[in-house]
């Protein structure tokens, strides 16, 4: 076979623009500082770099999320603490009254500061971050929360919490609402008084009652579910250590639970006797395991008496052991210790 001289003289000229493309593309990567230049030139390895970069971005945005809630609940606990130094204040100059030494002018003088102090308490109850946006509002963070009144405030925010999520899986509450913080304190010292009706005759003697598990009620973890004005069940859980309530008190009770390595706990459920299978039971646990959620728990633990294992197993509990709990006074009672994961 004869090869024409024009015929080698084109396959050397498509060679060398062969090697000059090449080699434009080699200066192209070296000046770009990169492998691939175009999603054609390795396609798997285009979409990982994506992937990558995409989880570059989020990384970034999640600092900067963290750094924000750092920010916004540094100005919740300056403003918590601006109030709580107004409420002792209050304080003091309500012992400062009850002096037997002072007189109605000097009474009325006390009046006006705890009047002064009235009006900073609102003032921190209507903080706001500097940019308009109100802290204990709520979503309604462009409202003011508290209005002024003849009796004293009035909350006008909602019961939003804003969460700003500052992980993959997790977000942050940056807020509070105002009537969690100044509207639902608990008063009293934790102890009622029992009184029997007039005209009762009987010879029962009637004590002072007392809360038996006051860590549930100051947590904010107890739940209580009624009818009409009528209390039908009630039940509680609780991120400390105390496992069941009546076990009395040990120096563990108080301290709080890894939600990442710990089961949180469920105590003190009670049911009505007349208004038992009607899921009322059920019910308080399925909000006991939503707010345990919300905390960052994934398991529950529990120590059930007999009467009420059937519920807990209804609810998906799990039975570990069979043990003995001492009660005051020497009392055994026999019981299952359970545990249940957390649905996410």
């Amino acid at each position: 076979m004869r090869i024409s001289t024009r015929t080698i003289y084109e396959n050397a000229t498509s060679q060398l623009n062969l090697l000059q493309s090449q080699l434009a593309r080699t200066q192209n990567q070296l000046s770009a500082n990169t492998r691939l230049l175009t999603a054609a030139d390795d396609p798997i390895a285009a979409a990982r770099a994506l992937e990558v970069t995409q989880a570059q971005s989020l990384n970034t945005q999640y600092g900067t999320n963290r750094s924000n809630a750092t920010s916004s609940l540094a100005l919740v606990e300056q403003a918590l603490n601006e109030g709580g130094n107004r409420v002792m204040d209050v304080q003091t100059l309500l012992v400062q009254a009850g002096s037997g030494t002072l007189n109605k002018s000097d009474r009325e003088k006390i009046a006006g500061e705890i009047e002064a102090r009235m009006q900073d308490l609102l003032g921190v109850a209507n903080s706001n971050d500097g940019t308009g946006n109100y802290l204990f509002s709520g979503y309604r963070s462009g409202t003011v929360p508290f209005a002024e009144t003849a009796g004293g405030a009035t909350y006008q925010g909602d019961q939003g919490q804003r969460m700003l999520q500052v992980g993959s899986a997790r977000s942050l509450a940056i807020s509070e609402t105002g009537s969690n913080v100044f509207e639902n304190s608990r008063t009293g010292n934790g102890s009622y008084q029992t009184v029997m009706a007039s005209g009762n005759a009987g010879s029962a003697v009637a004590t002072s009652g007392s809360v038996v598990d006051p860590t549930l009620l100051n947590d904010g973890t107890y739940f209580v579910l009624e009818s009409g004005e009528e209390l039908v069940a009630c039940g509680g859980w609780s991120r400390r250590d105390k496992l069941y309530t009546g076990s009395g008190d040990s120096g563990a009770d108080a301290r709080a639970l890894d939600p990442s390595s710990e089961p949180a706990r469920v105590r003190a459920m009670f049911v009505r006797a007349d208004r038992t299978r009607r899921g009322l039971g059920c019910r308080v646990l399925e909000e006991c395991e939503a707010a345990a959620r919300r905390d960052g728990f994934r398991q529950l633990a529990l120590v059930s008496t007999m009467p009420g294992l059937p519920l807990y197993l209804a609810y998906g509990f799990r039975p570990l052991e069979e043990v003995e709990v001492e009660m005051p006074g020497g009392v055994t009672i026999p019981c299952v210790s359970m545990e249940k994961q957390i649905d996410v």
